[in-house]
């Protein structure tokens, strides 16, 4: 059965669209159940007050969903996908309940709160907007202005701007900050409780709010205090580090010193290495066939410990991974499939060209792999399409032959763009292009598949 002659809603089909649609659909059925909780129940008085004050109700649910998702609860990433969907989704109430937050901020006179009551409603806002502006650095490029670009990038290439860059954009600093994200929001609900305005002497309004907000603090306290004590992590050793030729990369081997941990290809790990300046944390996709007792990551130098991985760390170093994650899985595609894997995002797709069969247990896979120069891992790669006569291998300068498009690629691959599966992981503006392309060719929306392996 076809939809507009372009979805075919079988049954595999819409199991999937169920699957990466029900954390998100439970996450908007809430935010609307709690706003028609307000309409029914809102208090007397002023209805620009009112509207403020539900509002501000509406912040503190979605910061609480936000600390839910962070909680990285088995629960939380069956609903979501994945863990790395489940942070996507985070970033988003965070950032929307931000937003809700300053409304609220504008559109609400002072209450009758206690003077605490009103400081620690500052404390929460300032340490809020902060965490989320620090998230949203990354990204600073798609939310300054087009005409502000240039003068921003002078400034970033600065010695101080590359120094500043360098610092606030490294994960263990900015992981470690972010964790007291909790506190802030907790902070923000001890203002509404004690806010004798907000609820309009409504019990009901009271307590529900008091209940959503308990229930964000109580993940965050799991998380922050006891998911230790849960989490299964698995003991390795450094056994290895190798540089790529060419590349600003290099390739961590770690030996397991107990029973090794078992993923499925494609899937990615948290990896803790005690380095020379101490634990690092890091989550990072799996390149080792799953069957192999070692584990391999690849690392590029993105960031504070990336960039420095050739300094920070020498075999032997003790090493503790907890996952396995994610589900970036080729089981869930169709029979056709095409794989797009560009820089560091050739590293599941190596986990899963190393793990294959004799067999390979699909009609035909294109395989395109883009890097600017030859790919280091060409060789071993082709070495792998030659033994599997359905797997066929696209290597792709980006120098030389240009940048990967959908429409290139459909043009290549034999298939209706209705019967494809297209795994993506790569730069986010590449993804997002090739996203779009895919879909306005006719790839079925639930058929295009990503791993999210930037967090921020």
């Amino acid at each position: 059965m076809t939809f507009a002659g372009v979805w075919p809603f079988d049954r595999k089909t819409m199991i999937r669209y169920r699957t990466r649609a029900a954390g998100p659909f439970l996450l908007g059925a809430l935010v609307v159940a709690y706003a028609v909780l307000w309409g029914v129940r809102h208090p007397a008085g002023p209805w620009g007050t009112y509207l403020g004050q539900a509002i501000g109700s509406e912040g503190v649910l979605l910061f609480t969903l936000a600390l839910v998702l962070m909680s990285s609860t088995s629960w939380v990433e069956s609903l979501f996908a994945g863990l790395d969907r489940a942070a996507i989704w985070h970033r988003t109430c965070a950032i929307a309940g931000t937003v809700l937050m300053l409304v609220h901020t504008a559109t609400t006179s002072t209450g009758q709160e206690a003077p605490k009551g009103k400081s620690l409603g500052v404390i929460g806002a300032v340490g809020i907007v902060g965490l989320v502006l620090w998230a949203m650095l990354p990204r600073w490029r798609q939310l300054v202005p087009p005409f502000l670009r240039a003068p921003v990038e002078r400034v970033a290439q600065s010695p101080g701007g590359r120094w500043a860059h360098r610092f606030l954009n490294g994960y263990d600093l900015w992981r470690n900050v972010h964790r007291v994200l909790g506190l802030f929001v907790a902070a923000g609900i001890v203002h509404a409780v004690l806010d004798a305005t907000v609820f309009g002497g409504d019990p009901v309004l009271r307590w529900s709010l008091i209940a959503v907000g308990g229930t964000g603090l109580a993940f965050y306290v799991y998380r922050e205090l006891f998911a230790r004590f849960f989490v299964r992590v698995h003991r390795y050793k450094v056994t290895a580090v190798e540089p790529i030729p060419g590349r600003d990369a290099q390739v961590i081997t770690l030996a397991p010193q107990a029973k090794p941990l078992r993923f499925v290809a494609g899937q990615w790990a948290i990896v803790s290495i005690e380095t020379k300046q101490g634990w690092s944390r890091n989550p990072f996709s799996i390149s080792s066939s799953d069957r192999a007792g070692d584990l391999s990551i690849t690392v590029k130098g993105l960031g504070d410990f990336s960039s420095s991985v050739d300094d920070l760390v020498r075999p032997g170093m003790p090493a503790v991974v907890d996952g396995p994650h994610g589900r970036f899985d080729r089981a869930h595609g169709t029979a056709e499939q095409v794989w797009i894997g560009a820089g560091v995002g050739i590293t599941p797709f190596l986990s899963w060209a190393r793990s294959l069969d004799e067999q390979l247990d699909a009609d035909r896979v294109d395989f395109y792999v883009s890097s600017r120069g030859r790919s280091p891992f060409a060789g071993e790669l082709q070495g792998i399409a030659d033994a599997h006569q359905n797997l066929h291998l696209h290597v792709v300068d980006t120098a030389v032959d240009g940048h990967l498009t959908a429409e290139r690629v459909l043009a290549q691959v034999p298939v209706p763009p209705q019967r494809l599966s297209v795994f993506l992981c790569g730069p986010q503006r590449m993804v997002k292009q090739l996203t779009r392309g895919f879909r306005q060719a006719g790839v079925v929306p639930v058929n295009i598949h990503q791993e999210y392996f930037s967090w921020r």
